[in-house]
């Protein structure tokens, strides 16, 4: 039965990729009750509930740390937005501040600049007001300046229930702003527990005098000399302080009928950088943790699985309640489609999809919620190309044998074959073996051994007849190599019926090919079925010894190719990279050419010149120099000496990738340096003295050192310690040269990655120049 001729196919309402949307503006999405669902609402909703002390001006109600973790796609971004989402929608009087953060980098610094950018200026500013109507109304009752009476009584009312501005009531009974705002201050500094944080969000009501200044240093810029003056010496960055001020925010908004909601999605990025990084990190978290619980804020955390273990122990134990993704079954999945077809039709049916497809969708993708959204596009998507009346069960397995949603198999061959190099392993592509009719896709052998590992890969296996084929494969190899391993990757959708069916076959469970996980979930199922194949057949100690020269000449092998592909690709992001510097210098020096036969000298003033030039002083000896070896000046036997020591340096497979680095990141300094240059040049007319920043010349600064940050962060910097000692002077190398080179860049890492706020500081500092007696 087909659509009647002439009607028009309904627009799909499910999402092609099936990725959680992060706008916090949007809630037009579908959420379907499961278990994890419901565990997380409940916890919000009891943290959200009014306390009875929340009539008084302060409250002890405690926060709540969630860990909501689960496999990719399982639905942990869209639980989390669902929480942000009810939150936002409180009823008042509670004031809700929910914000959404996804680590999208490995650090905490890159995570406070995107949480700051959701900050809103205005709803800091009238919490601020909130605690000044306190601090008024405080004043009042005690008596300030003001003598008890009922209108007194009134104002404090009215102060208290938020119904009059606390600036407006100090300026119409004429009370002493000074005074208060020192109360307002020493408040803050209470409430927050960081000096430089009270001092900042009191300077926020001083709208025409020190508010911008202040928000500009809240949201991660340099301190104005006029924050200098008042003890802000330096811009909020690091990891520790960007952590501190996350936790400053928390305690700022932890505060009668206020709630602060974060949510860090992705939080496994950074806590698996940290993990063998050292022991502060940990105790980062540790504070971290405790700092919300303590402000009385609810934290979220989402991540994989393994995000718990990542973590540590001590680290766990602070998590409150850990919700795990829950899969969804036939009756979920209906439910979804009905909800689905409701918010874009405004019908609440399963139609066109058949009684029987919501429990074959759940069984084709094992419940994970982004499969089961994509098989109901796809599905969607070919009922109207075909003009059918319903979507059936032959309908959606047609579409999963499709297989729209994975990768070709030779791609994923290819991942195959590239983890199997890496890790120096011998392997034979299409090996054959008895009466099999199809072949082993990679065969990996152990030295001299008969038997292997063989790596079998298949689409999607839905019904038995396509297990079928592996079952004969299966058997040919226990036949003709007993002993061997059977690994069955699967890239495509397992039928949840035949689990036990293939687990029964090959003996093991099979190895679905995710790209997130993929590689080493591959690589350590392979190493423990060779490492049982060697332990079932011992061979001679000179076998052994044998087979582990060809693995470690078969991994040296893929190095020294590895790093030549580095080297190659770096060159080209360093191509790109100059391109676009390129542009942004020629953006800054269009104007009036300089005078003069020489040119004009530099405006750029010497304390910021210096920074640079400390900067690429930092990375001296870094680039390996070949001068010396063709210098006519140098002795015979230094020349050997230097020749030898450049020789070994070359056969290091790892100094190609960090000159690589280090090629890059003195190019990008030298940009920076030259824009900086530019800058002043366009800004300072040759001879005048100088000048405050403008509005306009503040932003273009800023928007250097942004450029130079963003840049910087994506450079691989962690690979010149892999650098070897070699001099440039030509002198001859020792262990002295070796402890030197390693003292020198402990601490380049450390100036490059404050480079441009130190600039941005300098420039400033420079610019604004302190009044003269």
């Amino acid at each position: 039965m087909s659509r009647p001729t002439g009607a028009t196919a309904p627009q799909n309402p499910f999402s092609a990729l099936a990725i959680a949307r992060t706008d916090e503006g949007s809630g037009d999405f579908v959420t379907v009750e499961t278990p994890a669902v419901r565990v997380a609402v409940r916890l919000l909703d009891d943290y959200l509930a009014p306390a009875p002390e929340e009539s008084t001006r302060r409250q002890s109600r405690e926060g709540n740390l969630v860990a909501i973790v689960g496999d990719h796609g399982t639905g942990k971004t869209h639980l989390a937005m669902h929480l942000v989402h009810r939150a936002t929608a409180a009823a008042p009087p509670l004031v809700v501040h929910p914000f959404y953060l996804e680590a999208s980098s490995n650090t905490f610094e890159t995570l406070y600049r995107g949480f700051v950018e959701k900050l809103q200026q205005e709803d800091v500013l009238e919490t601020v007001r909130d605690y000044y109507a306190d601090v008024v109304a405080r004043d009042l009752e005690l008596g300030g300046d003001v003598p008890g009476s009922q209108f007194t009584r009134d104002t404090i009312a009215g102060l208290r229930g938020r119904e009059l501005d606390p600036a407006s009531v100090v300026r119409g009974l004429g009370l002493t702003d000074s005074r208060l705002a020192r109360q307002l201050r020493q408040e803050l500094v209470t409430v927050t527990r960081k000096q430089q944080f009270g001092v900042a969000l009191t300077l926020l009501l001083r709208r025409h005098e020190f508010a911008q200044e202040a928000w500009t240093w809240l949201t991660g810029g340099p301190p104005s000399p006029a924050l200098i003056e008042r003890g802000i010496t330096s811009a909020i960055s690091g990891e520790q302080m960007a952590l501190e001020a996350m936790g400053v925010f928390a305690y700022f908004y932890g505060r009668r009928y206020h709630r602060f909601l974060l949510v860090i999605d992705e939080l496994d990025r950074i806590a698996e950088v940290h993990r063998n990084a050292d022991r502060s990190a940990t105790a980062a978290f540790r504070k971290m943790f405790e700092v919300f619980e303590g402000a009385g804020a609810f934290l979220v955390i989402a991540g994989v699985p393994d995000l718990l273990d990542t973590l540590g122990t001590n680290v766990r134990q602070r998590i409150g309640h850990v919700v795990t993704m829950s899969a969804l079954d036939g009756a979920a999945v209906r439910r979804l489609i009905e909800r689905t077809n409701y918010q874009h039709f405004g019908v609440s049916q399963l139609a066109p999809f058949a009684p029987a497809t919501p429990e074959l969708m759940a069984k084709l993708a094992d419940g994970t919620a982004r499969q089961v959204i994509r098989l109901c596009y796809q599905s969607f998507r070919r009922h109207n190309e075909e003009q059918a009346a319903a979507i059936t069960e032959a309908t959606v397995t047609a579409v999963a044998r499709e297989q729209f949603d994975f990768p070709s198999l030779e791609s994923a061959r290819t991942d195959v074959r590239r983890v199997l190099n890496r890790h120096g392993l011998s392997y034979i592509r299409q090996h054959w073996v008895g009466a099999a009719t199809e072949p082993i896709d990679f065969w990996v052998t152990v030295g001299s051994r008969e038997a292997g590992c063989a790596i079998l890969m298949s689409r999607s296996l839905i019904s038995p007849d396509d297990l079928r084929a592996v079952e004969q494969q299966v058997r040919a190899i226990r036949s003709e190599l007993p002993g061997s391993e059977t690994l069955l990757v699967i890239d495509g959708y397992v039928h949840v019926d035949l689990r036990d069916q293939i687990r029964a076959t090959i003996d093991s469970e099979p190895l679905e090919f995710i790209r997130y996980s993929f590689e080493d979930d591959f690589a350590a199922r392979v190493k423990a079925a060779l490492g049982r194949i060697e332990g079932g057949q011992a061979g001679t100690a000179s076998d052994r010894m044998l087979e582990r020269l060809v693995w470690l000449n078969q991994q040296q092998s893929y190095a020294q190719g590895f790093a030549e592909r580095l080297v190659s690709r770096m060159e080209e992001t360093r191509a790109a990279l100059e391109e676009q510097l390129n542009t942004i210098r020629t953006e800054l020096r269009a104007g009036p050419a300089p005078t003069g036969e020489g040119g004009r000298p530099s405006a750029m003033p010497s304390a910021v010149a210096q920074l640079f030039e400390h900067a690429l002083a930092r990375l001296s000896g870094a680039v390996l120099s070949l001068d010396d070896l063709f210098n006519p000046g140098v002795s015979p036997y230094d020349l050997v000496d230097r020749r030898t020591m450049v020789r070994a340096a070359l056969r290091r497979d790892e100094l190609y990738a960090a000159v690589g680095v280090a090629s890059l990141l003195r190019g990008l300094v030298e940009a920076f340096r030259d824009g900086v240059e530019a800058w002043f040049d366009l800004r300072t007319p040759f001879g005048s003295g100088q000048v405050r920043l403008k509005p306009a010349e503040e932003d273009k600064l800023i928007q250097l050192c942004h450029t130079y940050e963003a840049v910087y962060e994506n450079l691989p910097v962690s690979r010149l310690e892999e650098l070897p000692a070699v001099p440039d002077d030509g002198s001859v190398y020792d262990d002295v040269d070796q402890v030197s080179w390693a003292t020198r860049r402990s601490g380049v890492r450390e100036t490059f990655d404050d480079l441009g706020r130190a600039v941005r500081q300098a420039v400033l500092q420079a610019t604004h120049p302190p009044p003269r007696d």
